[in-house]
């Protein structure tokens, strides 16, 4: 977790001129208007068209984001490696029963496999697989039109694992493509449906809220949220209950100081982490004198300044951005059942 301990709610008063309150109440009173329930179903389609493009926006964004940094800390997590090729799939299945006419108008999906996002950068991206393409066989293997076109495309990418991909691209322009994976973290990334401002580490998984993905102003912020989560799994962080609070504010500066090197591998502007605390704390300002869990902000903004300087000076001669607590990373986590690392 990013940040605990939260401020109650901040209520702004805001004065009205009565003059203005006088003059609305001097206009005609009439009731709303009649809608026509087509129109109301039309619109209310259209919004969860909406709804359904932001989602798959914030989906794309994650993914770009954390793409980079999850290859960038492939050294640090041997036993949780696994191949990343780049690249999303769906058919006009993928979002539910209730979302296929919305997933059709919004995306052009129907019942083919057809190639949803694909990652600047990544492996799909350089073998020149773009998005709207539609796969119709997988090593050699057809895939079929239907209800689970794009479930049997990510199965089989699933099991081809490092071996690689031949693809066999249908529609408007056929080809094939070949792609060899990147070796990646393999953890999975979960955004909350939450306005809180958090994120968090279970040894599995990464979860972002949402408020937290609109606080992020752009991909290097929201890569020093996600390095930092990234760095508690890397390092055995989460645990059993009864050790939650024990040193939690030494792991917290742990994971801020391996996540800005795996920020830094990733090739994010590191320059802007330490800013970010400061704007977290002038959103949250009790954290910058008090915090039962986490580093105080003030301490936070300079151990990232001077882990920003180590960095840049280990790249000004040449040396490998291996963070000194490396040891600590790969950790084998707890059988017991897991807590959230914050």
């Amino acid at each position: 977790m990013l940040i605990s301990d939260l401020p109650g709610k901040l209520t702004l008063r805001v004065a009205v001129a009565a003059g203005a309150l006088l003059a609305l109440g001097a206009c005609a009173s009439s009731g709303p208007a009649s809608l026509e329930q087509a129109e109301l179903d039309r619109e209310t389609t259209f919004q969860h068209q909406l709804v359904l493009e932001e989602k798959v926006a914030t989906q794309r964004r994650i993914e770009e984001v954390s793409f980079r940094l999850m290859t960038a800390a492939a050294d640090f997590c041997v036993d949780r490696r696994g191949a990343a090729y780049g690249f999303t799939v769906a058919d006009r299945y993928s979002f539910g029963a209730g979302m296929v006419d919305v997933a059709t108008a919004a995306f052009g999906l129907d019942n083919s496999a057809k190639v949803l996002s694909v990652t600047r950068g990544s492996p799909a991206f350089e073998a020149g697989l773009i998005e709207g393409d539609v796969i119709t066989r997988v090593n050699g293997k057809p895939i079929k039109p239907g209800k689970n076109s794009a479930n049997r495309v990510s199965d089989m990418v699933a099991k081809a694992g490092y071996n690689g991909l031949n693809l066999n691209i249908g529609g408007a322009n056929p080809r094939r493509v070949r792609i060899d994976p990147a070796a990646a973290c393999n953890y999975s990334i979960e955004i909350l449906n939450s306005d809180k401002v958090n994120a968090y580490a279970d040894g599995d998984m990464l979860r972002v809220t949402k408020g937290m993905m609109w606080f992020a102003k752009d991909d290097a912020e929201l890569a020093m949220v996600l390095s930092h989560e990234l760095a508690h799994n890397l390092m055995g962080h989460a645990g059993t209950f009864a050790s939650m609070f024990y040193n939690k504010k030494s792991r917290e500066a742990d994971a801020d100081y391996v996540g800005l090197y795996i920020m830094a591998r990733g090739g994010f502007e590191i320059e802007k982490a330490s800013k970010f605390w400061r704007r977290l704390a002038a959103a949250f300002p009790r954290m910058i004198e008090s915090s039962s869990s986490h580093p105080l902000m003030p301490a936070r903004f300079l151990a990232i300044r001077k882990t920003t300087e180590e960095i840049r000076a280990k790249e000004a001669k040449g040396l490998p951005l291996v963070p000194r607590r490396v040891d600590n990373l790969a950790a084998i986590g707890s059988s017991a059942p897991r807590q959230p690392e914050s």
